[in-house]
């Protein structure tokens, strides 16, 4: 939690601000401003985030831990009407889906599974790492083989990847499986409408797949765009321990931005 009940920051997060130097009110709009000036990494994807607080991260990473930014996040519930799989680096991706399979051995179940992407060109280290079949996180089927063209963009490496191991995953006979890709370069919010557009789904409950540290950022981004009558609750993994404390902090000034809106 990063604001009590009262809109006060809590002293987790007021150990990060003073650990990073950054001088704020402690009001929830004071904070926003302060932090959108200096852990905000404007016009960078997380993905190429490199590490401002290398020296600092030590420090910081109990704080990160109390304020739920480091532990796996479980599904609350066994019923969902939508899994949505929120699009990332192919990595991500596969340890999603991954973590889903998990879900399920624990008795969650979903009618749909939704995979929500981008046409975000990939990077030059997720083309070849897309044919490598020594990926631990999601094996590929015995039977599957490469197609005449190499995925370029995300939308289309969440397809791979999906074809890749679809007769591992528990779920093929019970739930449908979409594919709602954004036509240009997209972020949750704008992906998650483009779903509304294409298929205008009725108020259901919708469990967001996402990864640590960015469950949180993640759910308020779903929570922001989905009708009210929407059910949201977002859950993944936890986090890698290469992730760098500047993705950390950007991700929280994500965060106390959309709760200031």
């Amino acid at each position: 939690m990063l604001f009590d009940n009262a809109g006060k920051p809590t002293s987790a997060l007021l150990e990060v601000l003073r650990i990073t130097g950054v001088d704020h009110d402690g009001t929830l709009l004071g904070i926003r401003n302060s932090t959108q000036s200096t852990w905000y990494q404007s016009g960078k994807i997380r993905a190429s985030i490199g590490e401002e607080h290398g020296d600092l991260k030590t420090a910081l990473m109990p704080f990160f831990m109390k304020l739920g930014l480091i532990n796996e996040v479980l599904a609350s519930n066994r019923e969902y009407n939508n899994v949505l799989l929120l699009g990332a680096t192919l990595l991500a991706v596969r340890k999603r889906l991954a973590f889903l399979m998990k879900e399920w051995d624990r008795g969650v179940r979903f009618q749909q599974v939704v995979l929500l992407g981008s046409s975000r060109p990939l990077n030059e280290k997720e083309i070849p790492e897309l044919l490598n079949a020594s990926n631990l996180e999601l094996p590929f089927d015995d039977s599957w083989t490469t197609g005449a063209e190499v995925p370029a963009t995300e939308g289309q490496m969440m397809r791979m990847v999906y074809d890749q191991a679809q007769s591992r995953f528990p779920w093929k006979e019970e739930g449908k499986v979409v594919f709602s890709i954004h036509p240009g370069k997209a972020n949750t919010e704008e992906t998650i409408h483009h779903w509304l557009s294409e298929e205008n789904p009725s108020p259901a409950s919708c469990l967001a797949i996402s990864s640590q540290p960015f469950v949180k950022d993640q759910e308020l981004a779903v929570r922001k765009v989905l009708p009210a009558q929407f059910q949201v609750e977002a859950i993944g993994y936890a986090v890698p321990p290469s992730i760098p404390a500047t993705v950390f902090l950007d991700n929280l000034a994500k965060i106390i931005f959309k709760l200031a809106e």
